[in-house]
Formats: C-alpha cells, sequence, structure tokens
C-alpha cells in the first residue's frame, strides 16, 4: 500500500464519521469511531478494495449504489474506487450507530449530562426519560432506513416518524424501546395506521390491512395492497409477531 492510497483511505473515513485509526498494517488500515465500539480494517489488494467487519448484517440492510460487491462479512470495491469506498464506509457508519447497543449508550449519556445540568423545572423525570429516548430510537431509525421510509422510500424528513412495532408503553426495558429493530421508519400516513392496529406486516415483510379499512379510504391517503417493507431482518420478527397478536385489529 502507498502512501497516497493509505491516506485516500483515511480521508474517505473521516469523510464518512471514522475518526479514530486504530492500527496500520503494512497493506491495511484499521478505522474506528467515537461514535461506537466497531472497527473496519481496509485492505488493497491487487485491483481493489476489501472492508471487513465483524457484525453481521443481511444483504438487504447493507445494499448501496457502487462499484463494489458484498462477500459474507466484507465489501469488496473493485477497481479500489474512492467514491464506492465513502459510501460503503458511511453506510457502516450509519448501521454501526444504530444497531444495540449504541443507541442505549447514548441514550444513557444524554440521561447523565441533563441530570448534570439539572432537570427542567416544567417536566417530570419520567417525561425527559421519555423525550430523550424517543429522540435516540428517531435517530437510529433514520440511520438504519437510510433517512427513508421503510416502505416508500420517501425521504422527506418532516413526514417521517419512528413508529414501535411493540408500543413504548409494553416494552419492558430502555433495551427494548431503542431497539431499531422495534418497529420501522414509515411516512405519517403509515405510521398513523400502524400505531391504531389498521395495518401490520407479515414475516415477509408485506403489508396487512384491517378489515375495518376500505380500498376508497386507502387510495386516497396513498395506501396500496401491494406494499412492502424495503427489507426486513430476521431481528424484526418478535416485534411484528407482538404488534399482529396485540395491536393489529384483524
Amino acid at each position: 500500500m502507498t502512501f497516497t492510497e493509505r491516506e485516500l483511505i483515511k480521508k474517505a473515513g473521516a469523510d464518512s464519521g471514522w475518526s479514530i485509526v486504530e492500527s496500520d498494517g503494512p497493506d491495511s488500515v484499521t478505522l474506528g469511531s467515537a461514535s461506537h465500539n466497531e472497527r473496519v480494517t481496509v485492505k488493497c489488494c491487487a485491483h481493489e478494495m476489501d472492508v471487513t467487519f465483524t457484525a453481521t448484517f443481511n444483504e438487504a440492510e447493507l445494499r448501496i449504489n457502487g462499484a463494489f460487491y458484498v462477500n459474507d462479512q466484507e465489501f469488496i470495491v473493485q477497481e479500489r474506487e474512492y467514491e464506492s469506498l465513502r459510501r460503503v464506509l458511511r453506510r457502516m457508519q450509519e448501521l454501526f450507530i444504530a444497531l444495540p447497543p449504541t443507541p442505549i449508550d447514548i441514550y444513557n449519556t444524554r440521561w447523565r449530562q441533563i441530570v448534570a445540568g439539572g432537570l427542567p423545572a416544567t417536566e417530570t423525570e419520567e417525561t425527559v426519560k421519555q423525550r430523550v429516548g424517543q429522540d435516540v430510537y428517531r435517530e437510529a431509525l433514520m440511520n438504519y432506513w437510510k433517512g427513508a421510509c421503510a416502505v416508500t422510500n420517501c425521504t422527506i424528513p418532516e413526514i417521517l416518524r419512528a413508529s414501535h412495532a411493540k408500543p413504548w408503553k409494553d416494552c419492558s426495558s430502555a433495551e427494548e424501546r431503542l431497539d431499531v429493530y422495534n418497529g420501522f421508519l414509515l411516512s405519517a400516513n403509515l405510521d398513523a395506521l400502524f400505531d391504531k392496529g389498521l395495518v401490520s406486516f407479515d414475516d415477509a415483510g408485506n403489508i396487512m390491512l384491517s378489515s375495518q379499512l376500505n380500498e376508497s379510504n386507502l387510495r386516497r391517503v396513498g395506501i396500496y395492497p401491494d406494499m412492502r417493507l424495503r427489507w426486513i431482518d430476521a431481528h424484526h420478527l418478535p416485534y411484528l409477531q407482538y404488534h399482529r397478536e396485540h395491536v393489529w385489529k384483524k
């Protein structure tokens, strides 16, 4: 690896939120982040760069545009293309910030800062905890779903909602409430219907419509029976089962 290649990898990392260089090998650079505890290693090969990581993702979670392909726990960036490497590293950063246990770590840090500064006089401790938790959960979903509705791919932040499959009040711990797999980033119309149990999703991600809804009204709010989640992970399934059994109105 040349000096220029090494510096380009470090720049791609810095541009993507990776702020710590943990180690340098003769043909690789390992990047870290102040935002989470995960690491990625970028290795230069003959005509490509290999980006390896320890976490396990499904291919859909990692899917982004660029000159690369995924092989198990590894991105292969072909032709050593800098912009593709930057997009790969950015996607890894988004996922590592979104997935457990990072959101609970962020929540705990923010709560300690609030306590140190004194609770607002107009709010109870429980209200502040809920507000902080909901902010952290939304940020995690925004990162996980790449800032787009999990169904429609809409990217207007003002109308995107952080929906829970297992409602906040029913969760037994902060870990459940802040688990990015316990819900979806949904546009406002889908969020309202999901929250009230008028729509749900099956284990393949296909939308399920309550018998209380009629086709005419669904069309008016842009909901169609062939809609589905952009992807679904096995970690979503227990929460979706809870939603179908306790929230969804068949």
